[in-house]
């Protein structure tokens, strides 16, 4: 199962949709069974990002203390 739409277009800069994709899955890959998801804070989240903005993100696994694969990330 691949992340992200079909298209593969999250944003209008291609190169960012690779970063985020290929984050999203290295993650996937890395918590396994354990993943949740990857959000975007700030300024991608709503709209405002440019090429000057940063890239804010969260990763969240199913963990009840940090484990050594998120720690890993």
């Amino acid at each position: 199962m691949s992340i992200g739409p079909m298209n593969r277009e999250l944003t209008p800069y291609r190169d960012l949709d690779e970063v985020l994709i290929d984050y999203a899955e290295t993650s996937r890959s890395v918590l396994a069974d354990n993943f949740i998801g990857v959000y975007l804070l700030g300024s991608l989240a709503i709209g405002d990002f440019d090429l000057t903005s940063d890239v804010g993100s969260c990763t969240s696994g199913n963990y009840e203390r940090p484990s050594p694969e998120y720690v890993m990330m």
